[in-house]
């Protein structure tokens, strides 16, 4: 709601006074002053009207002037367009030619495309008869595995056998060594039994010889005929009593037939022997083997043990 101006207050303001001066005038019958404040009102309701209708003008002159210049815009602006529309036209233009070289330039890429299309068609054609060939090759593959996985089997059977052959190989090459050494063994004692069978043609020989003897109790005591050795040794410190390897060997077969008393006597003369003669080293070995012995025996009186051979004691 638009504020009041002055004229319009004061029009308003004489209207209700004409009412108010117009009722007490009827009343006392005084037409001429209800007249005045009638005429007050008319003649503000007037200019009021007249002040109206110069601000009317100025609205629709300020309104003209506002279409004018906005007619002015839109003509810059109509003439902008038209030239952007003949800009937009001569780009158009460009923009068709460019067109039609590019469309002939396609054509000339399209040939090219063409011949690259036929390529690939065969390329296919090719690339499936590759495929048919690679299954071919994968099915011969398949069987050539199967082929090689049999004889990987067989290869290992045979792996098997040759390793069980290998080890029967070395049975009997082991029993073969047995044999041989049993053989050996055998002949041994075959030579000591002939060397024993012909010592008494030896001794008959020359019986002021010691040797015989002493080489047969050496054979007994290998074949572990330890009374017989014990007889040949005996036989020889007979002839030849200062023999100190016929006392220590008669000792060692005293000790295997558990006469630990008499072996350790034995003993005991061989190293005065050997050390009379002057053989140290001998001396020094019987004296360690006297005194195993006599620990020995010491042992057995001391916790009554079973009489035990000395053979690896003194081998």
């Amino acid at each position: 709601m638009s504020k009041l101006n002055f004229p319009e207050i004061a029009e308003i303001g004489s209207v209700i006074g004409s009412i108010t001066a117009t009722v007490p005038a009827l009343l006392y019958n005084q037409v001429a002053l209800a007249c005045i404040p009638i005429s007050l009102t008319l003649a503000l309701n007037f200019l009021n009207r007249k002040q109206l209708v110069d601000k009317t003008d100025r609205l629709i002159q300020n309104q003209q002037s506002a279409m004018e210049t906005q007619v002015t815009q839109f003509r810059q602006q109509y003439s902008d367009l038209q030239t952007e529309v003949g800009q937009l036209q001569l780009l158009a233009s460009k923009l068709t030619k460019e067109q039609s070289e590019a469309r002939s330039q396609i054509d000339k890429l399209v040939e090219p495309i063409t011949h690259l299309q036929e390529f690939s068609i065969q390329f296919r054609q090719q690339q499936d008869s590759d495929r048919q060939i690679m299954a071919k090759l994968e099915e011969q593959q398949a069987v050539n595995t199967t082929e090689m996985l049999n004889f990987a089997e067989q290869l290992t059977v045979a792996q098997t056998l040759n390793a069980q052959l290998f080890q029967v190989a070395q049975q009997w090459e082991k029993q073969y060594e047995n044999w041989a050494q049993e053989k050996a063994a055998i002949a041994d004692k075959m030579n000591k039994w002939s060397c024993i069978t012909n010592a008494p043609e030896t001794v008959k020989l020359d019986e002021k010889t010691t040797e015989a003897f002493y080489q047969n109790g050496l054979n007994y005591s290998q074949l572990q005929q330890w009374s017989a050795a014990l007889e040949s040794y005996t036989k020889a410190i007979e002839i030849a009593p200062d023999y100190a390897e016929a006392y220590r060997d008669r000792g060692l077969a005293k000790a295997e037939l558990a006469d630990k008393k008499g072996a350790l006597a034995d003993l005991r003369k061989a190293a005065q022997l050997f050390f009379n003669r002057g053989d140290i080293d001998s001396y020094h070995q019987t004296r360690d083997l006297t005194k195993n012995l006599h620990e020995l025996r010491l042992l057995e009186h001391s916790f009554q043990l079973e009489p035990t051979t000395v053979q690896g004691l003194f081998s």
